[in-house]
């Protein structure tokens, strides 16, 4: 039988048509603009190749440039750093066709902004509210995550008309005052409008934000996080003992993270609410001593067990509500209800929780001292804005013989700095360590002697990180000579290093001067690369 060359399909052809394969393809294409070209090149790629390229979407801001240009023009203003969308007239019935048929492929959205080196472009009030008006809603059908930091009430009257669907997964949320009740008055039902969710999380900026006006969820937050089978974390601020009775028994639970009051009533309750199979527990709290309170409360298993199986298998505890006063008991409470799996360990005070106790307390110590059970730590950071730890180079030394796994040791400030030789002594310890931050301060005469080589300069090529200052970084008519210095010191001692983090009550001129010296390490690092590289090449030519 013969067959006409139009009508022939060779194998390779009829196997490009199979939507499993195209598919397959198109989501193994790494560049947008390759994407692009895909579907305008191939009719049977045309859906594939869009899905993909619209599938993750970095921010609202350049995704709504998929509309017809008539319709919309960049604005802004000399004196502003920022450049926003504006519609130009109101949207036609064939505009909202072109948004829906891209909309309608968007499987994830990380942002409403879109930051660039100089500035950041945002949507413009009235296209917020045009977008609200959506003949079609959720605009975004198929969403399964969304990451919003928004900024106005304007985004807020997004959430239900443009982006919350049934298919929604991962809901996170940023915002400056952001509270449970703030979310349900634009999102009244979002338990029925979301029944699929497997993540919340609900952040207020830092430096905007205010203690809850309540201790207690709203109840209807308690309501919808009762109805979520499928929870893996949750962050959303006040719970009560209803959430955590059921979030207790989700298998599906890994992370946890609770606002708590001194007058939570959850914190009385006879009820258990015992999580010992919790993967990462985060507190945050209005009083440290709440803190302590729900510690015990969430990890302490009820009197019946034995003590074999009473200790929680959590491995990730963040806490940052403690002061110095505080940091003793909280620890000691750590020590009694975790079990050594726990690998990663953030106690601080940065939620602007004030210190009032004695800075040169030997509880400091002692704090410390209780957290050397955990022999399987691989992150510790102890850091209290403005509140002195009093810890010694010494102490330090003796502690980390019971961490050998630390990649990240963070402990900070101290009353006294280490010396450049102490921290070295220490760093010989942490055979892993990528990340510490430990206050050291480099004197002339060390900085002198390790470049003479009168002392030995061990090589730590794993470190990555360090918190350092210099005594003369603020004479800058002095400092700059001893830039080269003290870049060859460090390019012998941590020739990987890729950042220095300057001794945080130091000044503006200090990060200049620590700016000048990653510049020439990083001139040394490069240099060294393309000598190997040289001397590589060289000897394959010769063999």
């Amino acid at each position: 039988m013969s067959l006409s060359p139009g009508r022939f399909i060779s194998p390779t052809n009829a196997c490009l048509n199979v939507a499993e394969l195209q598919c397959l393809i198109a989501r193994l294409v790494d560049d947008k603009a390759d994407l692009a070209k895909l579907a305008c090149v191939s009719k049977s790629f045309k859906d594939p190749a869009l899905d993909a390229l619209y599938a993750h979407v970095d921010s609202l801001a350049t995704f709504i440039q998929c509309l017809p240009s008539d319709l919309w023009k960049r604005k802004h203003k000399r004196s502003e750093s920022f450049r926003w969308i504006a519609f130009t007239r109101e949207m036609m019935p064939r505009d909202w066709s072109v948004l829906q048929s891209y909309a309608s492929r968007v499987l994830s959205i990380n942002g409403i902004y879109h930051e660039y080196p100089s500035g950041c472009l945002t949507l413009s009030t009235e296209v917020c509210e045009a977008l609200c008006r959506c003949p079609m809603q959720p605009l975004f059908p198929k969403l399964r995550s969304l990451n919003l930091r928004m900024s106005s009430g304007a985004h807020l009257r997004m959430l239900v008309p443009v982006f919350l669907g049934s298919q929604l997964r991962s809901l996170n949320l940023f915002e400056g005052q952001l509270t449970q009740d703030r979310l349900l008055k634009y999102a009244p039902d979002l338990a029925s409008t979301c029944p699929l969710i497997e993540t919340i999380t609900l952040s207020s900026t830092p430096m905007f934000s205010v203690p809850p006006r309540s201790e207690e969820p709203h109840p209807d937050m308690s309501k919808a996080v009762c109805s979520w089978r499928n929870l893996r974390s949750i962050s959303c601020g006040p719970v009560d003992i209803a959430m955590l009775a059921y979030l207790r028994e989700l298998p599906s639970l890994r992370s946890l993270t609770v606002h708590v009051g001194p007058e939570s009533r959850w914190l009385s309750s006879n009820k258990p609410v015992f999580f010992k199979k919790l993967c990462s527990l985060s507190i945050t709290a209005e009083v440290a001593e709440a803190a302590v309170r729900a510690l015990d409360r969430l990890l302490a298993a009820p009197p019946p067990n034995s003590s074999r199986n009473r200790h929680s298998d959590v491995h990730n505890i963040k806490c940052s509500s403690l002061v110095l006063s505080s940091l003793l008991p909280f620890a000691v409470s750590l020590q009694n209800l975790c079990s050594g799996n726990l690998v990663k360990l953030y106690l601080s005070n940065d939620v602007s929780v004030i210190n009032r106790g004695d800075p040169f307390s030997s509880t400091h110590l002692d704090a410390l001292r209780a957290l050397t059970s955990f022999k399987n730590l691989e992150y510790l950071k102890v850091w209290f804005w403005e509140d002195f730890l009093a810890v010694s180079a010494d102490n330090i030394r003796d502690l980390v013989r019971s961490w050998p796994k630390l990649k990240t040791l963070f402990i900070a400030p101290l009353t006294k700095h280490l010396s450049l030789s102490e921290l070295i002594e220490v760093v010989r310890l942490l055979p892993h360590a990528c990340d510490v931050t430990l206050p050291t301060m480099v004197e002339d005469a060390e900085l002198n002697a390790l470049n003479a080589g009168r002392t030995e300069i061990p090589c730590f090529v794993r470190v990555k990180q360090l918190n350092l200052g210099y005594s003369r970084a603020r004479d800058l008519d002095t400092a700059p000579e001893t830039v080269q210095a003290m870049a060859s010191l460090l390019f012998r001692l941590v020739p990987r290093l890729e950042k220095v983090e300057p001794i945080q009550i130091l000044g503006v001129e200090d990060e200049r001067y620590w700016d000048e010296v990653m510049k020439a390490l990083r001139f040394k690092q490069i240099s060294w690369d393309l000598h190997c590289i040289v001397n590589l090449v060289n000897s394959h030519s010769r063999s």
